[in-house]
Protein backbone atom coordinates (compact mmCIF):
# COMPACT_ATOMS: atom_id res chain seq x y z
CA UNK A 1 0.00 0.00 0.00
CA UNK A 2 1.76 3.19 -0.54
CA UNK A 3 1.00 6.62 1.49
CA UNK A 4 -0.81 8.95 0.02
CA UNK A 5 1.96 11.59 0.29
CA UNK A 6 5.13 9.40 -1.26
CA UNK A 7 5.20 11.26 -4.90
CA UNK A 8 6.40 13.97 -2.57
CA UNK A 9 9.00 11.31 -0.44
CA UNK A 10 6.58 12.58 2.60
CA UNK A 11 4.80 10.17 4.91
CA UNK A 12 2.25 12.93 5.49
CA UNK A 13 0.99 16.36 4.97
CA UNK A 14 3.85 18.51 7.17
CA UNK A 15 1.70 21.36 7.48
CA UNK A 16 -1.35 19.61 9.17
CA UNK A 17 -1.92 18.91 12.76
CA UNK A 18 1.37 16.99 14.15
CA UNK A 19 0.53 14.36 17.14
CA UNK A 20 1.30 15.83 20.21
CA UNK A 21 4.30 14.18 21.00
CA UNK A 22 5.99 15.47 18.10
CA UNK A 23 5.18 19.45 18.70
CA UNK A 24 7.72 20.22 21.12
CA UNK A 25 10.34 19.37 17.79
CA UNK A 26 8.62 21.62 15.43
CA UNK A 27 8.56 24.86 17.03
CA UNK A 28 10.80 27.90 16.70
CA UNK A 29 10.95 29.94 19.47
CA UNK A 30 13.22 32.50 20.73
CA UNK A 31 15.93 31.69 24.05
CA UNK A 32 13.61 30.98 26.85
CA UNK A 33 16.71 30.76 28.87
CA UNK A 34 15.95 34.12 31.05
CA UNK A 35 12.32 33.12 31.66
CA UNK A 36 13.13 29.28 32.35
CA UNK A 37 15.27 31.18 34.94
CA UNK A 38 12.85 33.96 36.82
CA UNK A 39 10.57 30.92 37.05
CA UNK A 40 13.36 28.59 38.81
CA UNK A 41 14.17 31.76 41.02
CA UNK A 42 10.94 32.70 42.12
CA UNK A 43 9.77 28.76 42.67
CA UNK A 44 12.68 28.37 45.35
CA UNK A 45 12.12 32.12 46.56
CA UNK A 46 9.13 32.30 49.44
CA UNK A 47 8.58 35.63 49.26
CA UNK A 48 9.10 36.37 45.40
CA UNK A 49 6.54 35.14 42.58
CA UNK A 50 6.74 36.00 38.94
CA UNK A 51 3.46 36.78 36.48
CA UNK A 52 4.65 36.62 32.87
CA UNK A 53 1.77 37.21 30.21
CA UNK A 54 2.22 36.10 26.67
CA UNK A 55 -0.55 38.06 24.20
CA UNK A 56 -1.33 37.90 20.92
CA UNK A 57 -4.46 37.24 18.24
CA UNK A 58 -5.03 33.18 17.64
CA UNK A 59 -2.50 31.24 15.64
CA UNK A 60 0.41 33.72 16.69
CA UNK A 61 2.00 31.05 18.84
CA UNK A 62 1.06 32.18 22.95
CA UNK A 63 -0.18 28.40 23.44
CA UNK A 64 3.62 27.34 21.92
CA UNK A 65 5.27 29.47 24.41
CA UNK A 66 3.69 28.15 27.19
CA UNK A 67 4.04 24.75 26.01
CA UNK A 68 7.82 25.12 25.88
CA UNK A 69 7.93 26.69 29.09
CA UNK A 70 5.72 23.56 30.72
CA UNK A 71 8.12 21.37 29.55
CA UNK A 72 10.49 22.17 31.90
CA UNK A 73 7.99 22.60 34.67
CA UNK A 74 6.14 19.50 33.85
CA UNK A 75 4.72 19.21 37.82
CA UNK A 76 2.92 22.97 37.69
CA UNK A 77 -0.87 22.36 36.76
CA UNK A 78 -1.35 23.56 32.82
CA UNK A 79 -4.75 24.44 32.72
CA UNK A 80 -6.52 25.46 29.12
CA UNK A 81 -10.11 27.40 29.32
CA UNK A 82 -12.12 26.21 26.14
CA UNK A 83 -14.95 29.23 24.89
CA UNK A 84 -17.66 29.71 27.16
CA UNK A 85 -21.21 28.76 25.62
CA UNK A 86 -19.71 25.98 22.92
CA UNK A 87 -19.79 22.54 23.37
CA UNK A 88 -16.25 20.73 24.28
CA UNK A 89 -17.17 17.07 25.01
CA UNK A 90 -13.74 16.55 25.17
CA UNK A 91 -12.57 19.64 26.63
CA UNK A 92 -14.23 20.20 29.89
CA UNK A 93 -13.64 23.58 32.21
CA UNK A 94 -10.71 22.81 34.15
CA UNK A 95 -11.00 23.45 38.21
CA UNK A 96 -8.51 25.93 39.36
CA UNK A 97 -6.56 23.80 42.26
CA UNK A 98 -6.89 25.28 45.95
CA UNK A 99 -2.83 26.05 45.85
CA UNK A 100 -0.38 25.72 43.80
CA UNK A 101 3.11 26.95 43.78
CA UNK A 102 2.99 27.90 39.85
CA UNK A 103 0.54 27.54 37.19
CA UNK A 104 -0.08 27.66 33.11
CA UNK A 105 -3.55 29.53 32.37
CA UNK A 106 -3.95 28.93 28.42
CA UNK A 107 -6.58 31.20 27.40
CA UNK A 108 -7.14 32.88 31.09
CA UNK A 109 -9.26 35.85 29.55
CA UNK A 110 -11.60 32.94 29.36
CA UNK A 111 -11.42 32.68 33.22
CA UNK A 112 -14.88 34.59 34.81
CA UNK A 113 -13.74 37.72 36.20
CA UNK A 114 -14.87 36.91 39.29
CA UNK A 115 -12.57 33.54 39.43
CA UNK A 116 -9.71 35.49 37.60
CA UNK A 117 -9.52 38.36 40.18
CA UNK A 118 -9.72 35.82 43.60
CA UNK A 119 -6.66 33.80 41.59
CA UNK A 120 -5.07 36.81 40.01
CA UNK A 121 -5.02 38.38 43.86
CA UNK A 122 -3.14 34.78 45.34
CA UNK A 123 0.41 36.04 46.90
CA UNK A 124 1.51 32.25 46.69
CA UNK A 125 1.37 31.48 43.27
CA UNK A 126 3.21 32.28 39.99
CA UNK A 127 1.29 32.33 37.06
CA UNK A 128 2.25 32.03 33.13
CA UNK A 129 -0.38 33.39 31.05
CA UNK A 130 -1.48 33.42 27.32
CA UNK A 131 -4.10 35.64 26.36
CA UNK A 132 -5.99 37.98 23.85
CA UNK A 133 -6.39 40.74 26.44
CA UNK A 134 -3.92 42.34 28.40
CA UNK A 135 -4.31 41.80 32.43
CA UNK A 136 -1.93 44.26 33.49
CA UNK A 137 -4.18 46.56 34.50
CA UNK A 138 -6.01 44.01 37.11
CA UNK A 139 -2.45 43.12 38.34
CA UNK A 140 -1.35 46.42 39.00
CA UNK A 141 -4.47 47.56 40.84
CA UNK A 142 -3.41 44.22 43.12
CA UNK A 143 0.40 45.96 43.24
CA UNK A 144 1.84 43.34 41.53
CA UNK A 145 4.06 43.56 37.90
CA UNK A 146 3.77 41.56 35.10
CA UNK A 147 6.67 40.71 32.50
CA UNK A 148 4.77 41.29 29.61
CA UNK A 149 5.84 39.47 25.66
CA UNK A 150 3.80 40.44 22.25
CA UNK A 151 3.42 37.36 20.21
CA UNK A 152 3.10 37.89 16.97
CA UNK A 153 6.69 38.95 15.06
CA UNK A 154 6.95 36.63 12.51
CA UNK A 155 10.44 37.11 10.46
CA UNK A 156 11.25 35.91 6.75
CA UNK A 157 14.08 33.71 8.73
CA UNK A 158 11.98 31.97 11.41
CA UNK A 159 8.83 31.52 9.04
CA UNK A 160 11.76 29.29 6.70
CA UNK A 161 13.32 27.52 9.43
CA UNK A 162 9.34 26.66 10.73
CA UNK A 163 8.39 25.79 7.38
CA UNK A 164 11.82 23.93 6.50
CA UNK A 165 11.19 22.02 10.43
CA UNK A 166 7.76 21.07 9.41
CA UNK A 167 8.78 19.13 5.63
CA UNK A 168 11.81 17.58 7.37
CA UNK A 169 10.02 15.50 9.93
CA UNK A 170 7.60 14.96 7.77
CA UNK A 171 9.92 13.30 5.20
CA UNK A 172 10.31 9.74 4.40
CA UNK A 173 14.33 10.44 3.02
CA UNK A 174 15.56 13.21 1.57
CA UNK A 175 12.64 16.05 1.26
CA UNK A 176 11.91 17.31 -2.43
CA UNK A 177 9.97 19.68 -1.51
CA UNK A 178 11.57 23.39 -1.86
CA UNK A 179 11.08 26.84 -0.19
CA UNK A 180 11.73 30.07 -2.98
CA UNK A 181 12.12 33.01 -1.17
CA UNK A 182 8.62 34.67 -3.31
CA UNK A 183 6.71 31.71 -1.14
CA UNK A 184 7.91 33.18 2.22
CA UNK A 185 7.29 36.68 1.05
CA UNK A 186 4.23 35.84 -0.47
CA UNK A 187 3.17 33.96 2.78
CA UNK A 188 3.85 37.57 5.07
CA UNK A 189 2.50 39.66 2.66
CA UNK A 190 -0.99 37.74 2.67
CA UNK A 191 -0.74 36.88 6.83
CA UNK A 192 1.29 39.04 8.26
CA UNK A 193 2.03 37.21 11.64
CA UNK A 194 -1.20 35.05 11.12
CA UNK A 195 1.48 31.85 11.50
CA UNK A 196 -1.96 29.24 11.57
CA UNK A 197 -2.97 30.67 8.32
CA UNK A 198 0.22 30.35 6.41
CA UNK A 199 0.37 26.40 7.92
CA UNK A 200 -3.52 25.71 6.78
CA UNK A 201 -2.69 27.31 2.99
CA UNK A 202 1.16 25.68 2.74
CA UNK A 203 -1.25 22.41 4.10
CA UNK A 204 -3.37 23.16 0.89
CA UNK A 205 -0.94 23.94 -1.24
CA UNK A 206 1.27 20.81 -0.38
CA UNK A 207 -2.33 18.31 -1.50
CA UNK A 208 -2.43 20.32 -4.51
CA UNK A 209 0.76 19.16 -5.69
CA UNK A 210 1.32 16.07 -8.47
CA UNK A 211 5.44 15.80 -7.98
CA UNK A 212 7.97 17.23 -6.01
CA UNK A 213 9.51 20.94 -6.24
CA UNK A 214 8.91 24.22 -5.09
CA UNK A 215 5.73 24.76 -3.18
CA UNK A 216 3.51 26.91 -4.91
CA UNK A 217 3.24 30.43 -4.48
CA UNK A 218 -0.49 31.33 -2.92
CA UNK A 219 -1.21 34.79 -4.99
CA UNK A 220 -1.21 32.37 -7.70
CA UNK A 221 -3.43 29.68 -6.47
CA UNK A 222 -6.17 32.03 -4.09
CA UNK A 223 -8.50 29.72 -4.12
CA UNK A 224 -6.21 27.59 -1.79
CA UNK A 225 -5.71 29.92 0.73
CA UNK A 226 -7.17 29.61 4.69
CA UNK A 227 -10.48 31.87 4.45
CA UNK A 228 -10.43 32.57 8.79
CA UNK A 229 -7.59 35.26 8.42
CA UNK A 230 -8.32 38.93 9.25
CA UNK A 231 -5.37 40.08 7.87
CA UNK A 232 -5.61 37.82 4.69
CA UNK A 233 -9.74 39.29 4.19
CA UNK A 234 -7.70 43.40 4.55
CA UNK A 235 -5.33 42.22 1.89
CA UNK A 236 -7.57 40.70 -0.43
CA UNK A 237 -10.01 43.58 0.12
CA UNK A 238 -7.38 46.38 0.14
CA UNK A 239 -4.68 45.08 -2.67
Amino acid sequence: MQLPYAHLNLWRNPFGTPPAEDIAQLLVLPNLSPLIASISKALKTLDKKIIIQFMGECGRGKSSHMRALHAHFSDAPYLYFPEPGLNHPDIPTPRLPKSAKLLFLDESQRIPWFTRQRLFAQKNTSLILATHKDHRKEFSLKHKSVTHIDVGELSPQTLRQIIEKRIQWAALKTPNLTITDELVHDLITLYQDDLRGMLGTLYELVQSMTHPGPIPLPSQHKHLLAPHSRHLKDRLLNP
